[in-house]
Protein backbone atom coordinates (compact mmCIF):
# COMPACT_ATOMS: atom_id res chain seq x y z
CA UNK A 1 0.00 0.00 0.00
CA UNK A 2 0.91 3.62 -0.95
CA UNK A 3 -0.96 6.24 1.36
CA UNK A 4 -2.28 7.74 4.32
CA UNK A 5 -2.31 6.32 7.92
CA UNK A 6 -5.66 5.26 7.51
CA UNK A 7 -4.69 3.33 4.48
CA UNK A 8 -1.61 1.60 6.39
CA UNK A 9 -3.96 0.87 9.23
CA UNK A 10 -6.77 -0.92 7.15
CA UNK A 11 -3.59 -3.10 5.80
CA UNK A 12 -2.56 -4.11 9.03
CA UNK A 13 -6.50 -5.75 9.37
CA UNK A 14 -6.51 -7.59 6.44
CA UNK A 15 -2.90 -8.30 5.61
CA UNK A 16 -1.25 -11.66 5.88
CA UNK A 17 2.31 -10.32 5.01
CA UNK A 18 4.32 -7.19 4.97
CA UNK A 19 7.08 -5.96 3.31
CA UNK A 20 8.64 -3.31 4.56
CA UNK A 21 11.45 -1.72 4.17
CA UNK A 22 12.92 0.81 6.94
CA UNK A 23 15.07 3.60 6.27
CA UNK A 24 17.53 5.15 9.30
CA UNK A 25 16.00 8.72 8.70
CA UNK A 26 13.63 11.11 10.43
CA UNK A 27 12.03 13.19 7.87
CA UNK A 28 9.00 15.97 8.55
CA UNK A 29 5.85 14.29 7.48
CA UNK A 30 2.06 13.56 7.92
CA UNK A 31 1.72 10.13 7.36
CA UNK A 32 3.63 7.16 9.24
CA UNK A 33 3.70 3.66 8.96
CA UNK A 34 1.98 2.33 12.79
CA UNK A 35 3.73 0.30 14.74
CA UNK A 36 3.72 -3.25 14.28
CA UNK A 37 2.48 -5.21 17.26
CA UNK A 38 4.70 -7.87 18.60
CA UNK A 39 1.59 -10.05 19.65
CA UNK A 40 0.03 -10.15 16.07
CA UNK A 41 3.31 -10.48 13.90
CA UNK A 42 6.62 -11.87 13.96
CA UNK A 43 9.70 -10.62 11.77
CA UNK A 44 10.51 -13.28 9.52
CA UNK A 45 13.41 -11.83 7.74
CA UNK A 46 15.64 -8.76 7.40
CA UNK A 47 18.43 -7.72 5.72
CA UNK A 48 20.46 -4.83 6.68
CA UNK A 49 22.15 -2.27 4.80
CA UNK A 50 24.45 0.09 6.22
CA UNK A 51 24.83 4.00 5.09
CA UNK A 52 27.20 5.01 3.11
CA UNK A 53 28.08 8.57 0.94
CA UNK A 54 25.14 8.51 -0.45
CA UNK A 55 22.20 6.53 1.09
CA UNK A 56 21.08 6.20 4.61
CA UNK A 57 21.12 3.05 6.55
CA UNK A 58 18.35 1.08 5.66
CA UNK A 59 16.98 -2.83 6.05
CA UNK A 60 14.29 -5.08 3.77
CA UNK A 61 11.84 -6.82 6.19
CA UNK A 62 9.33 -9.14 5.65
CA UNK A 63 6.75 -9.60 8.81
CA UNK A 64 4.47 -12.71 8.82
CA UNK A 65 0.86 -12.63 11.02
CA UNK A 66 1.03 -15.03 13.82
Amino acid sequence: LIGGAQLYTQGLEHGDRLYLTRVELAPEGDAFFPEVPDADWHLASSIEHEASDTTPAYAFQVWERR
